[in-house]
């Protein structure tokens, strides 16, 4: 979808004032050459800052022109519209050298050239993906390299700007070839058209931009080839130059006194306001005014539209009405007759799939464990999607929901952070079959693995830094050992507001104040690009239509330049296939068995005896070497205790044996409640259905969600937001939280104090909770793996010893 947003850039009296030195000065400006966090060791612009400081200096639009790819582009564009601005969505290509423009004279070998390209519409950014997408592949890194020639067939909704200092005009013009300067500047105007080809001036005060910017706007004039005006911004204040050149030292094993000065950055490449970019370029207003018609010529909305690659199906109208029928099929073969709780569940759930669309996410996950069991290897289905009926009816997955009262709404949630996704768990021969299957059947530009970045850590960070910087190592180090990581927050902020010890050492030591200084702003940006082939992205159309792809390792595996979280913003299906050790033990444990001359298939591995009183008395022994997530003495000593006796015995051990559970006593509760040496009680008669098969202790976040829903009267949708404003650390929010929980309480007739005391005690419980699900697919498959080796102990340590620890 296309709109437009018009600026009022033809009245320029409104865009003008008069300083006290007689100079106008534009009062609205935008900033089209800006590097965000993702060119990666070369910009401290984080989005969020950047956009922040473009909101307080009054603009109204924002540029990402990153090195050579566009992995910011779903956190700036989410960003900057948060505060309010228009984003445009651009590039830094880099052009290689004409092999065949020759060398003149004394001229240099040309060096690839910067060149800008900013999105105006979904064309253009398109074009954008497609030019990234195909450089960084055919030059197999994250860098984007590519030729002049292949701009014209992807210049549609373009607008392009020549470039920095490091242009090709630049470069031109530097080696005294003004003519072919020219005959450049006119190749990119029959290329990008004469509307969206613009000359870019910059000044940062460097000697060759003083050589080049007469030159250049002499050209302008000449080739009526209108000028705009731009600042190169790799960090937002000058203070931060320091920063950035730490930054861009680490990895080349240099001080910073010996790094050498970079002829390009004078101190001039942070984020100017209006007034100062109106004063860089005093005599040409309406090159800064360009910026402002630039910004209303780009309008682009990120695409969050469901594009999941459609089941090729006939025997039905729609996806949906194809899911219902495989559906109800799967349940009548199972139980006969469907029963009313059945039926009324199963409604609810097609109704929902069929409102978001998710229907073919269904089908293609079923066509995908139908591979699985036609080529006899074992897989489980992980996360939320074994909260559906629907799922287990078609045979996706082996859990019935309703009889581990599992909730949809989970998968609901899921959807909303994650999009459509479908996680699996195979073994090494599975992971491999089933990757082949997939790429195979979706192609391959319909298909592609994710990256992950890696980012500075507070330790290595200060370790980096201290290095350059020449603080001694000894001190660094002591300092490193004090602080504590905090996923998500600046650690270094937190010790030093936190650790007197770092306090002190940072008053007393100018070297290390400066040092830490330093290293706070770097933390968390990232530092470098990570595969993440088990995690893949599958469309029925060319990928690079929806994302940019990538290259970054020797393996010719193509991966898309964002990672699954941006992935998911787009509504494009991901698949992860995981192989893991335990199945693959369970399938060489199988094949020995028939080796042997003894029965035992994979669907009763699939669906064992859940009583199997053999299994129960290996598990209450502790006999549990190479049993799934019970192998570690600290288990084994809890099912000694515990005696399970029932498959939610087995998922309350994997739920308690966490830090928490066993720090606050959960653990022992919950196993003198188990045996009768201690009285189960409730904080409320109300609450003893959701709590009695826990003992009255709440394990899981389902437990939270129906206590919210049941005693409270809300939604799961608000219950699930309410556990979340729960674990964050902010008196208001927990406080309106519990507000609206006792409010809810009272009008379903309970007493202030009782809903009081039940809001105290899902605020204590609301860390150690976890996922039900979760528990319930590892106790299942730590099951099937203690079932075998209960009844078939030979060959399940004969397959045992057959693989090592990981793959």
């Amino acid at each position: 979808m296309t709109r437009v947003v018009c600026y009022d850039v033809n009245e320029k009296v409104k865009n003008l004032s008069v300083t006290n030195k007689g100079v106008n000065v534009m009062k609205e400006f935008c900033h089209l050459h800006n590097h965000t966090e993702y060119s990666i060791k070369d910009s401290v612009c984080r989005a969020e800052e950047l956009a922040q400081l473009a909101k307080n200096m009054g603009m109204k639009a924002l540029a990402m022109t990153d090195h050579c790819n566009m992995a910011g582009t779903v956190l700036f564009y989410h960003t900057v519209k948060k505060y309010g601005l228009k984003p445009i969505m651009g590039c830094e290509v880099c052009l290689s050298p004409r092999q065949s423009a020759g060398n003149a004279g004394n001229q240099k070998p040309e060096k690839p050239c910067h060149l800008t390209l900013l999105a105006r519409n979904q064309k253009g950014l398109e074009n954008l993906f497609r030019i990234s997408s195909r450089a960084v592949i055919e030059n197999g890194d994250f860098h984007l390299t590519l030729e002049e020639d292949s701009l014209k067939e992807c210049s549609e909704g373009l607008i392009c700007m020549s470039g920095c200092i490091k242009s090709r005009l630049n470069h031109l013009i530097l080696n005294g070839l003004d003519d072919r300067a020219r005959q450049w500047l006119d190749d990119m105007r029959s290329i990008f058209g004469q509307d969206f080809f613009f000359i870019e001036l910059q000044d940062h005060g460097l000697d060759e931009q003083k050589k080049t910017l007469p030159v250049v706007t002499k050209l302008a004039e000449e080739m009526n080839i209108p000028l705009v005006v731009a600042n190169d911004t790799h960090y937002l204040r000058p203070e931060d130059k320091e920063v950035y050149d730490v930054l861009r030292t680490i990895g080349k094993s240099k001080n910073l006194d010996k790094r050498g000065k970079d002829r390009y950055d004078s101190g001039q490449l942070y984020f100017k306001s209006a007034e100062e970019m109106a004063q860089l370029f005093p005599d040409n207003p309406e090159a800064i005014e360009n910026t402002l018609r630039i910004a209303e010529m780009c309008d682009v909305e990120l695409d969050t539209s469901l594009k999941l690659r459609t089941f090729p199906q006939k025997k039905c109208d729609s996806s949906t009405q194809y899911l219902r029928m495989l559906a109800t099929e799967g349940l009548e073969m199972r139980y006969g007759a469907i029963g009313s709780t059945m039926q009324k569940r199963l409604d609810y759930e097609l109704n929902i799939i069929d409102q978001t669309g998710y229907a073919d996410m269904f089908l293609i996950a079923r066509d995908y464990a139908e591979y699985a069991r036609r080529q006899d290897f074992i897989y489980v289905v992980r996360g939320s999607v074994n909260t559906s009926l629907a799922a287990y009816a078609i045979g996706l997955t082996s859990i019935n929901p309703i009889d581990f009262n599992l909730q949809f709404d989970f998968l609901i949630e899921s959807w909303g952070r994650n999009g459509p996704e479908i996680p699996l768990f195979v073994s090494e021969k599975g992971c491999k079959s089933l990757t082949k299957y997939v790429v195979e059947r979706d192609g391959k530009e319909g298909h592609a693995g994710t990256v992950t970045f890696s980012r500075f850590s507070a330790r290595n960070c200060m370790r980096d830094v201290g290095q350059i910087m020449g603080v001694p190592a000894e001190k660094v180090d002591y300092l490193r050992k004090l602080i504590h990581t905090f996923p998500g927050q600046n650690s270094i902020e937190l010790g030093l507001h936190g650790t007197s010890e770092i306090r002190k050492m940072s008053g007393e030591s100018r070297a290390v104040n400066r040092m830490l200084e330093i290293a706070k702003k770097i933390e968390g940006l990232p530092r470098a690009v990570v595969p993440s082939a088990a995690n893949m992205v599958v469309s029925d159309r060319p990928l690079w239509k929806d994302l940019p792809l990538c290259k970054v390792s020797k393996s010719g595996y193509v991966l898309t330049q964002w990672d699954r979280q941006d992935v998911a913003q787009t509504e494009m299906l991901q698949v992860e296939i995981l192989g893991v050790r335990t199945l693959s033990v369970i399938e060489k444990t199988l094949e020995i068995i028939k080796t042997h001359g003894k029965k035992m298939s994979i669907a009763e591995v699939r669906t064992p005896d859940l009583q199997d009183e053999k299994t129960y008395e290996l598990l209450r022994e502790g006999n549990t070497d190479g049993v799934y997530q019970f192998e570690c003495d600290g288990l084994k000593q809890l099912l000694l205790k515990l005696k399970p006796d029932s498959i939610k015995d087995l998922m309350a051990a994997i739920v308690l044996y966490r830090p928490q559970p066993l720090k606050s006593g959960t653990m022992d509760e919950f196993i003198k409640r188990k045996h009768d040496t201690a009285r189960t009680t409730y904080p409320h008669p109300s609450l003893a259905p959701i709590l009695d098969y826990t003992y009255g202790i709440i394990l899981y976040k389902e437990q939270i969600v129906r206590i919210y829903r049941e005693t409270a009267g809300l939604g799961s949708a608000e219950a699930l937001s309410m556990i979340k404003a729960g674990k964050i650390v902010n008196e208001n929010i927990i406080e309106e939280s519990k507000q609206r929980f006792i409010l809810g309480a009272e009008h379903n007739g309970m007493q202030k104090n009782a809903a009081r005391d039940i809001w105290e005690l899902l605020m204590r419980f609301r860390e150690q909770a976890r996922d039900k699900t979760e528990a319930v697919n590892y106790a299942l498959l730590a099951y099937r793996t203690a079932y075998l080796k209960a009844h078939f102990p030979d060959e399940f340590e004969e397959a045992l010893k057959s693989y090592d620890d990981v793959f």
